[in-house]
């Protein structure tokens, strides 16, 4: 009897240990950085590129190819003026986008949400002289 209320309570403890475990291994999620760690590396990167350029340290198209590397990853808008990820389907209303021709809609593909328009191209006028007037035309265009 001893024994198994001894290997009952040691199993009640191993349980209680995995859940106390999986309990803590997860904690409350945060927002991501804003950008500090990525504007903290990029702002390395270019006093690095400085300093090599000064230096004469490496080939010139190099460098040239680093500072453009650098300039893709840069922000230079440190505030977001206008945001929407149309999570919420509907691109009336915070913010409010009008649409001012054409067809817009929220779309949806897994974990891509956009913005989709449509616009009808207007058709052509008909040519008034029938062949000759539409050869002319093609040939006037070129």
């Amino acid at each position: 009897m001893r024994l198994a209320m001894f290997g009952l309570v040691g199993a009640i403890g191993l349980a209680a240990a995995s859940v106390s475990a999986q309990e803590t291994r997860y904690g409350a999620w945060e927002q991501p950085d804003d950008g500090g760690e990525v504007r903290q590396l990029l702002d390395s990167l270019k006093g690095l590129i400085d300093e090599a350029e000064r230096a004469r340290a490496a080939n010139p198209v190099f460098l040239k190819d680093l500072r453009d590397l650098v300039n893709r990853y840069e922000n230079p808008w440190q505030t977001r003026l206008l945001f929407d990820d149309f999570r919420d389907g509907d691109f009336t209303r915070n913010p409010v986008w009008s649409v001012s021709a054409g067809q817009y809609v929220i779309e949806t593909r897994g974990a891509y949400i956009g913005l989709r328009s449509s616009i009808a191209a207007a058709a052509a006028p008909a040519p008034a002289g029938g062949q000759q007037d539409l050869a002319g035309a093609l040939l006037g265009a070129l």
